[in-house]
């Protein structure tokens, strides 16, 4: 009689657990579609006050490890350049920069926020609220790097063919709140492509031969890079809205994390973070 009473009670505890967390899971959706209608409507949807530092600035790993490379005859950092930095020449900072912009922009719009975007950061609000906010995009970097892939052939002998492959990546630093000590944070995000390599080794007549497709990245790549980083940075801002909502809605009761769907504007939800910037020092 005590073990069943001890069994019994071990499964109404059990019951009352999983019943706890399905409510309060249950609770944090709600909340997040909460946030998410809010949005909808002009009188209480969140606003959003924007800068963007009109500077890009521009590294290359490759190149900055050469020692004494401004020394070296311009043809030889011609040739070093081609070879580690094929876009550095190519690319337009405005358009870098306008594609980010416009995307961010208009994506924070898309997804219900009231967008302000100011040209100078003390145009920023010193005094805010919970549903106003301020974004600064303080630093975008471009940065090309140089990376060998390989094509393997395992057969009885070992044969490794490699490929020297460069790539771009959109780097940006965006300060949420600068004005604010308590709620102030400082975002990273970075988005990047390389060239099409892919392939295989092999043996004919005893001979090894590399076969693949290749194909070099081109202006148009860094472009895309910087248009899709614009789209991710206004996901990842409102995922980041949106979840610092649920947190105080739910009492810091709610351990689940949340995120939007841009396209179908679906809230999605799973255990551990998603979809979201990196956090750094200030």
């Amino acid at each position: 009689m005590k073990t069943l009473f001890k069994v019994h009670y071990s499964k109404i505890v059990f019951i009352s657990i999983i019943a706890m967390f399905c409510s309060l899971t249950t609770n944090g959706q709600n909340y997040a579609k909460e946030f998410l209608k809010k949005q909808t409507d002009t009188l209480t949807r969140d606003i959003v006050y924007l800068y963007v530092n009109p500077d890009i600035t521009y590294r290359n790993e490759s190149i900055n490890k050469i020692e004494g490379f401004d020394k070296l005859d311009k043809e030889v950092q011609n040739d070093l350049l081609g070879k580690y930095a094929p876009l550095i020449n190519k690319i337009k900072d405005s358009l870098i920069l306008s594609n980010f912009t416009d995307q961010l922009r208009s994506t924070l719009a898309s997804l219900g926020f009231k967008v302000y975007l100011v040209s100078n950061p003390n145009e920023l609000p010193k005094t805010i609220d919970p549903t106003h906010h301020t974004l600064n995009v303080a630093q975008m970097e471009l940065e090309e790097f140089s990376l060998t892939d390989s094509l393997v052939y395992k057969g009885k002998d070992r044969e490794v063919y490699y490929k020297l492959l460069n790539g771009v990546r959109f780097n940006a630093w965006l300060i949420y709140n600068e004005a604010d000590t308590n709620s102030r944070l400082v975002f990273y995000l970075d988005q990047e492509t390389q060239d099409f390599f892919d392939g295989e080794i092999n043996i004919v007549d005893g001979s090894y031969f590399a076969s693949y497709d290749y194909e070099k990245i081109r202006a148009e790549d860094a472009y895309l890079t910087s248009n899709l980083a614009g789209t991710i940075s206004a996901q990842y801002f409102f995922n980041f809205l949106m979840n610092k909502y649920v947190w105080i809605k739910s009492s810091g009761i709610d351990t689940n994390y949340y995120g939007i769907d841009t396209r179908s504007k679906k809230i999605i939800s799973e255990g551990q973070p998603f979809d979201n910037f990196d956090i750094v020092d200030y």
